[in-house]
């Protein structure tokens, strides 16, 4: 069963992501949510079945929140566009997502060429799109 969830339409709060844990056969997320932190990734644990992921302008989180993102054993598909704090460092945790198949990178700009290029290298079976 796939579950399409689209926060970004909603222009929510973070306090509005209560509960989101609980939709465990979540498969698709998009969220737009401009007021977020890191501690609200948190909330993404034990959604085991997410295979997509969009976080879209969410310009507080940083490299720890993704740590969270990590903790995701099916997730594909990962897009996070338009965070400005997050670093090489971010990127290095991403690495780690064994079942991710592409990542977006747009508009992340203390990202650098050389860690692109170097997460290119070790994770060849994963399309990237990155720009700043």
């Amino acid at each position: 069963m796939k579950i399409s969830f689209n926060f970004s339409a909603l222009t929510p709060k973070a306090a509005d992501l209560t509960g989101l844990n609980l939709l465990k056969n979540l498969q698709h997320l998009e969220m737009g949510v401009e007021d977020a932190v890191d501690e609200n990734l948190e909330l993404l644990i034990g959604l085991n079945n997410l295979q997509h992921l969009e976080l879209l302008g969410t310009f507080h989180i940083t490299d720890a929140g993704l740590t969270y993102i990590c903790q995701l054993p099916k997730l594909k598909t990962l897009k996070l566009m338009g965070m400005s704090k997050v670093t090489d460092v971010g990127v290095n945790h991403l690495s780690g997502i064994l079942s991710l198949q592409q990542l977006d990178l747009s508009r992340l700009p203390k990202v650098t060429v050389a860690r692109i290029d170097s997460f290119r290298l070790e994770r060849k079976d994963c399309q990237v799109n990155w720009d700043r």
